[in-house]
């Protein structure tokens, strides 16, 4: 599955904006910045998604493997998988404009609109994937099947180096994602990661308590 979205598709708004700490009385302070932010997104946010499925071949307590690779996730992550019967691969990207208007508004001396430029990447590629995570669950469904939450290398104690092993399966067609050394993904603002698929797993919301990543600005305040 390849699909691409249109910015319009992702309908932000600048309450997208309050997550974190933030809340809406304080961004009001900035309406016209964050205004002007949502505007450039209509240049700059291009989401597309790559999914590939592939038949699990092992699932232990803290492993998985498809394709001949094993995968190191961890037992939470392994947990929440336990009940699938395939893997669905994804990386899905809104492109390289976040970064480079980032650099822009820094070298125009404006640290605010880079840091709202910053966050409508991080919340166009989390809202981008949400969508095509619904559209390959209504495919699934009419299928037979259900999925469950999606689980990304670097979270719940699943090294980020296996994203090298994650990205090699999809034999180069990575939505112009790239690697760097230390395995951290190019465009900045992409995500990448694994969905189990079968007819007994279940969907869950974010599971906060799963992640030992406590600075995470989606992090719900009662499991801070």
């Amino acid at each position: 599955m390849q699909e691409k979205l249109s910015y319009s598709e992702l309908k932000l708004s600048i309450e997208d904006f309050v997550i974190g700490e933030s809340s809406m009385e304080n961004l009001l302070l900035w309406r016209e910045d964050i205004d002007e932010i949502l505007c450039l997104g209509n240049e700059i946010i291009t989401p597309e998604v790559h999914i590939k499925q592939f038949e699990i071949e092992n699932l232990e307590k803290d492993r998985f493997s498809i394709d001949g690779v094993e995968f190191h996730c961890g037992k939470k992550i392994a947990f929440q998988l336990k009940d699938a019967e395939n893997m669905a691969i994804f990386v899905c990207t809104v492109g390289k404009g976040v970064t480079e208007y980032y650099k822009y508004f820094m070298k125009q001396n404006e640290p605010l609109k880079a840091y709202f430029v910053d966050m409508l990447g991080s919340i166009s590629v989390e809202k981008s994937m949400n969508i095509f995570q619904q559209q390959f669950s209504d495919k699934k469904n009419e299928e037979g099947c259900r999925i469950t939450n999606r689980y990304s290398p670097g979270y719940c104690e699943w090294p980020l180096l296996e994203q090298k092993k994650l990205f090699n399966l999809f034999t180069g067609d990575t939505c112009g994602i790239t690697l760097t050394e230390s395995c951290l993904m190019l465009p900045a603002k992409s995500i990448s990661g694994v969905i189990g698929v079968g007819t007994e797993v279940k969907f869950s919301e974010h599971e906060c308590a799963l992640c030992n990543f406590r600075k995470c600005i989606y992090r719900k305040k009662n499991q801070r």
